[in-house]
Protein backbone atom coordinates (compact mmCIF):
# COMPACT_ATOMS: atom_id res chain seq x y z
CA UNK A 1 0.00 0.00 0.00
CA UNK A 2 1.17 3.85 -0.62
CA UNK A 3 1.05 6.06 2.05
CA UNK A 4 -0.03 9.52 1.16
CA UNK A 5 0.22 12.63 3.51
CA UNK A 6 -0.70 16.11 3.89
CA UNK A 7 -1.39 19.08 6.47
CA UNK A 8 -2.27 22.50 5.55
CA UNK A 9 -2.04 25.09 8.40
CA UNK A 10 -3.74 28.56 8.34
CA UNK A 11 -0.74 31.01 9.53
CA UNK A 12 -0.89 32.70 12.67
CA UNK A 13 -3.47 30.21 14.42
CA UNK A 14 -4.01 26.77 15.60
CA UNK A 15 -5.97 25.82 12.57
CA UNK A 16 -4.78 22.68 11.09
CA UNK A 17 -6.18 19.92 8.22
CA UNK A 18 -4.34 16.59 8.06
CA UNK A 19 -5.19 13.74 5.85
CA UNK A 20 -2.78 10.36 5.81
CA UNK A 21 -4.26 7.79 3.58
CA UNK A 22 -2.57 4.45 3.19
CA UNK A 23 -4.11 3.44 -0.93
CA UNK A 24 -4.44 0.49 -3.13
CA UNK A 25 -5.95 -0.57 -6.35
CA UNK A 26 -9.85 -0.75 -5.07
CA UNK A 27 -9.23 0.24 -1.47
CA UNK A 28 -8.55 3.88 -0.29
CA UNK A 29 -8.25 4.18 4.16
CA UNK A 30 -7.61 7.05 5.65
CA UNK A 31 -7.42 9.74 8.88
CA UNK A 32 -8.69 12.78 8.70
CA UNK A 33 -8.41 15.65 11.64
CA UNK A 34 -9.32 19.16 11.96
CA UNK A 35 -8.47 21.56 14.69
CA UNK A 36 -8.86 24.78 15.40
CA UNK A 37 -12.51 26.05 14.93
CA UNK A 38 -12.92 24.98 11.39
CA UNK A 39 -15.94 24.36 10.24
CA UNK A 40 -15.97 21.83 6.68
CA UNK A 41 -20.07 21.88 5.31
CA UNK A 42 -20.28 19.63 1.68
CA UNK A 43 -23.46 20.93 1.57
CA UNK A 44 -22.62 24.67 1.54
CA UNK A 45 -19.58 23.68 -0.96
CA UNK A 46 -21.82 21.71 -3.57
CA UNK A 47 -19.60 19.56 -4.06
CA UNK A 48 -19.81 17.17 -6.78
CA UNK A 49 -20.22 13.30 -7.69
CA UNK A 50 -17.74 14.04 -9.89
CA UNK A 51 -15.09 15.05 -7.30
CA UNK A 52 -15.42 11.61 -5.45
CA UNK A 53 -15.37 7.89 -6.96
CA UNK A 54 -18.66 6.83 -8.63
CA UNK A 55 -20.43 4.42 -6.53
CA UNK A 56 -17.95 4.06 -4.23
CA UNK A 57 -18.58 2.90 -0.10
CA UNK A 58 -17.35 3.92 2.99
CA UNK A 59 -16.94 2.67 6.46
CA UNK A 60 -16.74 5.66 8.65
CA UNK A 61 -15.07 5.06 12.22
CA UNK A 62 -15.43 8.34 14.67
CA UNK A 63 -12.67 8.47 17.02
CA UNK A 64 -12.60 12.06 18.34
CA UNK A 65 -15.45 14.69 18.15
CA UNK A 66 -18.67 14.43 16.67
CA UNK A 67 -19.60 15.02 12.46
CA UNK A 68 -23.08 16.06 11.55
CA UNK A 69 -24.53 14.06 8.19
CA UNK A 70 -27.50 15.04 6.32
CA UNK A 71 -28.99 12.36 4.11
CA UNK A 72 -32.38 10.96 3.53
CA UNK A 73 -33.83 14.45 4.91
CA UNK A 74 -32.71 14.01 7.91
CA UNK A 75 -29.61 15.05 10.57
CA UNK A 76 -27.78 12.16 12.10
CA UNK A 77 -24.91 13.14 14.20
CA UNK A 78 -21.89 10.89 14.37
CA UNK A 79 -20.58 11.00 17.46
CA UNK A 80 -17.49 9.27 18.93
CA UNK A 81 -17.36 5.66 18.88
CA UNK A 82 -20.02 5.50 16.20
CA UNK A 83 -19.66 3.35 12.92
CA UNK A 84 -21.11 4.56 10.18
CA UNK A 85 -21.32 3.07 6.34
CA UNK A 86 -22.31 5.72 3.71
CA UNK A 87 -22.22 6.19 -0.30
CA UNK A 88 -19.88 8.83 -1.45
CA UNK A 89 -20.97 11.85 -1.54
CA UNK A 90 -24.25 10.59 -1.68
CA UNK A 91 -24.66 12.39 1.59
CA UNK A 92 -24.21 16.08 3.08
CA UNK A 93 -20.93 16.73 5.89
CA UNK A 94 -20.66 19.05 8.90
CA UNK A 95 -16.98 19.15 9.96
CA UNK A 96 -17.50 21.00 12.85
CA UNK A 97 -14.76 21.99 15.72
CA UNK A 98 -11.86 19.15 16.77
CA UNK A 99 -12.40 15.86 15.44
CA UNK A 100 -10.64 12.87 13.99
CA UNK A 101 -12.27 9.98 11.89
CA UNK A 102 -10.61 7.06 10.27
CA UNK A 103 -12.46 5.88 6.92
CA UNK A 104 -12.26 3.06 4.95
CA UNK A 105 -13.36 3.62 1.13
CA UNK A 106 -13.98 0.84 -1.04
CA UNK A 107 -13.73 1.66 -5.08
CA UNK A 108 -16.95 -0.72 -5.52
CA UNK A 109 -20.36 -0.60 -3.96
CA UNK A 110 -20.58 -2.40 -0.55
CA UNK A 111 -23.09 -4.98 0.29
CA UNK A 112 -24.38 -3.57 3.43
CA UNK A 113 -27.82 -1.32 2.92
CA UNK A 114 -26.71 2.67 2.52
CA UNK A 115 -26.79 4.88 3.84
CA UNK A 116 -26.46 3.12 7.74
CA UNK A 117 -25.60 5.96 9.95
CA UNK A 118 -25.73 3.87 13.19
CA UNK A 119 -24.10 0.75 11.90
CA UNK A 120 -22.22 0.42 15.47
CA UNK A 121 -21.46 1.45 18.25
CA UNK A 122 -17.61 0.39 19.38
CA UNK A 123 -16.76 -0.44 23.01
CA UNK A 124 -13.71 1.36 24.07
CA UNK A 125 -10.99 -1.39 23.34
CA UNK A 126 -12.23 -1.57 19.72
CA UNK A 127 -11.66 2.49 19.65
CA UNK A 128 -8.31 2.08 21.19
CA UNK A 129 -7.58 -0.99 18.26
CA UNK A 130 -8.36 1.73 15.65
CA UNK A 131 -6.99 4.47 16.89
CA UNK A 132 -3.78 3.41 17.51
CA UNK A 133 -4.06 2.57 14.05
CA UNK A 134 -5.16 5.28 12.61
CA UNK A 135 -1.84 7.12 14.91
CA UNK A 136 0.29 4.95 12.90
CA UNK A 137 -0.85 5.68 9.84
CA UNK A 138 -0.83 9.98 11.12
CA UNK A 139 2.79 8.85 12.10
CA UNK A 140 4.15 7.32 8.55
CA UNK A 141 4.72 4.21 9.91
CA UNK A 142 2.44 2.30 7.59
CA UNK A 143 3.45 1.50 4.11
CA UNK A 144 3.53 -1.62 1.83
CA UNK A 145 3.88 -4.82 3.21
CA UNK A 146 3.13 -3.52 7.20
CA UNK A 147 0.74 -1.01 6.15
CA UNK A 148 -1.37 -4.17 4.81
CA UNK A 149 -1.10 -6.67 7.36
CA UNK A 150 -2.45 -3.71 9.69
CA UNK A 151 -5.01 -2.70 7.16
CA UNK A 152 -6.36 -6.54 7.30
CA UNK A 153 -6.45 -6.62 11.09
CA UNK A 154 -8.84 -3.44 10.85
CA UNK A 155 -10.60 -4.40 8.44
CA UNK A 156 -11.12 -8.36 10.21
CA UNK A 157 -12.21 -6.37 13.57
CA UNK A 158 -14.84 -4.76 11.49
CA UNK A 159 -16.35 -7.78 10.01
CA UNK A 160 -15.72 -9.14 13.94
CA UNK A 161 -17.99 -6.04 14.66
CA UNK A 162 -20.84 -7.18 12.58
CA UNK A 163 -20.13 -4.78 9.52
CA UNK A 164 -19.70 -7.06 6.64
CA UNK A 165 -16.94 -5.33 4.22
CA UNK A 166 -14.69 -7.71 2.16
CA UNK A 167 -11.71 -9.47 3.42
CA UNK A 168 -9.30 -8.49 1.28
CA UNK A 169 -5.64 -10.74 1.19
CA UNK A 170 -2.42 -8.93 2.21
CA UNK A 171 -0.91 -9.78 -1.08
CA UNK A 172 -3.87 -8.17 -2.96
CA UNK A 173 -3.06 -4.74 -0.96
CA UNK A 174 0.74 -3.99 -2.19
CA UNK A 175 1.79 -6.47 -4.44
CA UNK A 176 2.09 -5.03 -8.09
CA UNK A 177 2.88 -1.24 -7.17
CA UNK A 178 4.97 0.75 -9.55
CA UNK A 179 8.84 0.49 -8.78
CA UNK A 180 9.49 3.92 -6.58
CA UNK A 181 5.61 4.76 -6.40
CA UNK A 182 6.48 5.12 -2.29
CA UNK A 183 8.77 7.83 -3.06
CA UNK A 184 6.75 9.41 -5.58
CA UNK A 185 3.64 9.34 -2.90
CA UNK A 186 5.71 10.67 0.13
CA UNK A 187 6.94 13.46 -2.41
CA UNK A 188 3.53 14.39 -3.53
CA UNK A 189 2.29 14.99 0.29
CA UNK A 190 5.32 17.09 1.27
CA UNK A 191 4.70 19.23 -1.84
CA UNK A 192 0.80 18.90 -1.24
CA UNK A 193 1.57 20.23 2.12
CA UNK A 194 3.19 23.09 1.05
CA UNK A 195 0.21 25.13 -0.50
CA UNK A 196 1.70 28.48 0.81
CA UNK A 197 4.47 27.70 -1.50
CA UNK A 198 2.06 27.70 -4.20
CA UNK A 199 3.87 24.54 -5.68
CA UNK A 200 4.02 23.22 -9.12
CA UNK A 201 5.15 20.05 -10.94
CA UNK A 202 8.51 21.68 -10.99
CA UNK A 203 8.22 21.30 -6.95
CA UNK A 204 7.47 17.59 -7.23
CA UNK A 205 9.80 17.03 -9.85
CA UNK A 206 12.92 18.94 -8.06
CA UNK A 207 11.85 16.70 -4.91
CA UNK A 208 12.44 14.21 -6.86
CA UNK A 209 15.39 14.84 -8.98
CA UNK A 210 13.82 14.14 -11.85
CA UNK A 211 12.78 16.47 -15.04
CA UNK A 212 8.83 17.64 -15.23
CA UNK A 213 8.33 15.25 -18.23
CA UNK A 214 9.68 11.63 -16.08
CA UNK A 215 7.18 13.37 -13.35
CA UNK A 216 4.41 12.92 -15.66
CA UNK A 217 5.31 9.56 -16.80
CA UNK A 218 5.66 8.05 -13.06
CA UNK A 219 2.18 9.71 -12.59
CA UNK A 220 0.53 8.22 -14.82
CA UNK A 221 2.28 4.89 -14.15
CA UNK A 222 0.70 4.73 -10.89
CA UNK A 223 -2.72 4.22 -12.37
CA UNK A 224 -5.41 2.77 -10.08
CA UNK A 225 -2.74 2.94 -7.12
CA UNK A 226 -3.61 6.48 -6.99
CA UNK A 227 -6.21 7.44 -9.51
CA UNK A 228 -6.37 11.13 -8.35
CA UNK A 229 -3.10 11.63 -9.60
CA UNK A 230 -2.39 9.65 -12.77
CA UNK A 231 -4.66 10.62 -15.08
CA UNK A 232 -3.84 13.23 -17.45
CA UNK A 233 -3.85 16.61 -16.29
CA UNK A 234 -4.80 15.51 -12.43
CA UNK A 235 -2.27 16.83 -10.83
CA UNK A 236 -2.83 20.11 -11.43
CA UNK A 237 -6.52 19.37 -11.06
CA UNK A 238 -6.23 18.26 -7.76
CA UNK A 239 -4.00 20.60 -6.46
CA UNK A 240 -6.86 22.89 -7.79
CA UNK A 241 -9.19 21.15 -6.52
CA UNK A 242 -7.41 21.01 -2.74
CA UNK A 243 -6.58 24.47 -2.36
CA UNK A 244 -9.89 25.42 -2.96
CA UNK A 245 -11.31 23.20 -0.59
CA UNK A 246 -8.88 24.16 1.90
CA UNK A 247 -9.49 27.64 1.50
CA UNK A 248 -13.14 27.00 1.86
CA UNK A 249 -12.45 25.61 5.28
CA UNK A 250 -9.87 28.25 6.68
CA UNK A 251 -12.41 30.96 5.50
CA UNK A 252 -14.74 29.88 7.95
CA UNK A 253 -12.44 31.68 10.75
CA UNK A 254 -14.10 34.74 11.47
CA UNK A 255 -10.98 36.49 13.23
CA UNK A 256 -8.54 35.61 10.47
CA UNK A 257 -7.95 38.25 7.40
CA UNK A 258 -8.62 37.57 4.03
CA UNK A 259 -5.16 38.40 3.36
CA UNK A 260 -4.30 35.65 5.72
CA UNK A 261 -5.65 32.90 3.97
CA UNK A 262 -4.65 33.88 0.38
CA UNK A 263 -1.19 33.51 2.36
CA UNK A 264 -1.09 30.61 3.59
CA UNK A 265 -2.43 28.52 0.64
CA UNK A 266 -0.04 30.47 -1.78
CA UNK A 267 -2.25 33.51 -3.55
CA UNK A 268 -0.59 36.42 -4.46
CA UNK A 269 -3.50 38.60 -2.69
CA UNK A 270 -6.91 38.69 -1.35
CA UNK A 271 -8.13 39.15 -5.16
CA UNK A 272 -6.54 35.70 -6.77
CA UNK A 273 -8.48 33.91 -3.91
CA UNK A 274 -11.67 34.98 -4.88
CA UNK A 275 -10.94 34.94 -8.28
CA UNK A 276 -9.98 30.71 -7.51
CA UNK A 277 -13.01 30.29 -4.99
CA UNK A 278 -14.96 31.52 -8.14
CA UNK A 279 -13.55 29.62 -10.82
CA UNK A 280 -14.19 26.54 -8.49
CA UNK A 281 -17.99 27.18 -7.92
CA UNK A 282 -17.27 27.62 -4.19
CA UNK A 283 -19.70 30.47 -2.06
CA UNK A 284 -18.21 33.37 -1.42
CA UNK A 285 -16.08 34.14 2.01
CA UNK A 286 -19.18 36.30 3.56
CA UNK A 287 -21.49 32.58 2.82
CA UNK A 288 -18.67 30.88 4.37
CA UNK A 289 -18.28 32.44 7.17
CA UNK A 290 -22.00 32.65 8.10
CA UNK A 291 -21.47 28.19 8.05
Amino acid sequence: MLLIRRTHSLLGTDAERVVAALQSPGLRVYVARMRGGLVLDTGILGISPQQAVLGSSAVSIQLEGTLGVRALGREHPVDEGSVAVMRVQAWNERWEGDFRVLVLEWSKPLEQPLPNLDASRIGPSDRQAFSRFATRIEAGELSGELAAHAVVDAIRRLNALGIAVPQPSVESLYQGAPKGAQELAQALGDVLSGLHLAPQTEELAAALGLSVRQVNRRLQSLGEWLPSYSRPQAWRRQLTLIRSTVAASFLTRKDVPLEVVARSLGYGSSRALLLALSQAGLPAPNVLRSA
